[in-house]
């Protein structure tokens, strides 16, 4: 079977027998996608596969995951390409069992947190005369002023952004829905990007908020490449993606005094044992500032 048939026959098992969310079957064509890309041969049936590739990419994976990906990143790699490769099996496109592949221990690492100085750089690192420009800036203002996860981010639909209340309605993990503040200028921004590039899209009329030059949403691989652009030329040293502006809302929040309870709300977070490690995050770099602070005395 043809890889393109075997991979949208799975997408239809994840969404019908599974009933899994489109945002987790995006995840999972992102994943794929990757992968195959990764492959030192194009591989275009199934009966080409080699379940040998599994534990190569892997192995390249963890051996630049200092530079590239966070160990949680690449478990959900090798998951969705397990759950891919069982699917095979499962259909008799691929003969079983799968090799033993050790999955990556969750290493408790702090994320990785951008100073106020390099989020207002890479606010102001698109080129508002550009086409695109403006609705670079207004995700960028969204994805950090909001705390969003970058399919929230993706799949926000102008129904949800109320202007005049400066506030957003975000479904989140498991369907759950939260509202969350907007920055003070972020209304502007929004006003501005409806008003000219989103309203001589060709997608114009539909309802998700951002639409790439097609008239289509976004997708996650077009946003983080957009990132990565403007981190470089805003001249930001570490790895920059989606989940780093998350991450540094959260982290500005409790520098600034918000309560623990307030950010687990505005982030979505279940448990609020996943909001704790921004505080962790908060303290070091108070202490990191500390000590500078004290060597230039």
């Amino acid at each position: 079977m043809k890889i393109n048939d075997a991979e949208e026959r799975f997408f239809q098992y994840l969404l019908v027998e599974r009933n899994d969310e489109i945002s987790t079957i995006s995840q999972y064509r992102d994943d794929l996608k990757r992968y195959f890309l990764s492959l030192s041969e194009k591989i275009s049936d199934t009966e080409e596969l080699s379940k040998d590739d599994l534990s190569s990419f892997l192995e390249k994976e963890i051996s630049s995951s200092e530079h590239v990906f966070s160990p949680a990143t690449i478990s959900r790699h090798l998951s969705s390409l397990r759950h891919f490769y069982s699917f095979l099996i499962k259909e008799g496109l691929l003969e079983g069992p799968l090799p033993e592949l050790k999955g990556l221990k969750k290493i408790k690492t702090l994320p990785n947190v951008l100073s106020s100085e390099e989020i207002t750089a890479l606010l102001e690192a698109p080129d508002l005369h550009k086409e695109n420009g403006l609705r670079d800036r207004v995700m960028l203002e969204v994805a950090y002023g909001c705390g969003l996860r970058v399919s929230e981010l993706l799949l926000l639909k102008i129904g949800d952004i109320d202007l005049s209340n400066r506030t957003i309605r975000v479904n989140g993990k498991g369907q759950k829905e939260r509202i969350v503040p907007m920055r003070q200028t972020t209304p502007l921004w929004i006003s501005a990007y409806f008003s000219s590039f989103r309203k001589r899209n060709p997608g114009s009329s539909t309802p998700y908020a951002f639409l790439n030059l097609q008239g289509k949403p976004l997708s996650r691989v077009s946003f983080w490449k957009q990132i990565k652009k403007y981190a470089d030329k805003a001249g930001i040293r570490s790895v920059v993606s989606p989940h780093t502006l998350r991450h540094s809302f959260a982290t500005h929040l409790l520098e600034n005094g918000a309560e623990l309870r307030a950010v687990q709300r505005m982030l979505g977070h279940q448990d609020i044992g996943t909001t704790e490690v921004y505080t962790h995050v908060s303290s070091k770099r108070i202490a990191n500032a500390y000590d500078l602070y004290s060597k230039r005395k």
